[in-house]
């Protein structure tokens, strides 16, 4: 089973699960999460029922390789906050968001960066999807080099 779901639902899906699983759960919860996260685990976010009665086990991984500082569960979860409301207050705008994809089509990052400073130090994030498993599809957290969306570049 190959899903075909148009980036902007994809955004959504991801801010969903995200503030349901890891911002607005248990601590507990999160702090899970973020400690496999951080080890380079993937963990299941929820399995979503489809219209044809077929599920899709949706995941989450994250590449923290580009992150400058220290990242903590609280910046982590700050990252998130940042994310779910950049995706909100894009999604409202009706644009396109800006995507690079492999050349099969299965691999995304969305362009929809999330710039932020803590102590001095600026880092961006944004968000990978991997949909190459039938039946599975993978949001990465990719922390990327925040100069590439330096201003006046």
């Amino acid at each position: 089973m190959n899903v075909n779901i148009e980036t902007p639902a994809l955004m959504l899906l991801a801010s969903s699960l995200i503030k349901q699983c890891i911002i607005d759960g248990q601590r507990s919860d999160g702090k899970r999460f973020f400690r496999a996260l951080e080890a380079g685990k993937a963990v299941l976010l929820n399995d979503v029922k489809l219209e044809d009665g077929s599920v899709l086990r949706v995941s989450l991984d994250m590449n923290y390789d580009e992150f400058r500082g220290q990242l903590n569960f609280s910046a982590f979860r700050n990252q998130l906050i940042m994310l779910v409301d950049s995706y909100a207050r894009f999604l409202k705008t009706g644009n396109a968001p800006r995507v690079m994809s492999d050349q099969e089509g299965q691999e995304h990052v969305i362009f929809v960066p999330v710039i932020s400073e803590t102590k001095g130090q600026m880092n961006a994030l944004v968000l990978g999807v991997d949909q190459r498993q039938a039946g599975n599809l993978r949001f990465r957290l990719m922390f990327v080099d925040p100069d590439q969306f330096a201003a006046g570049e």
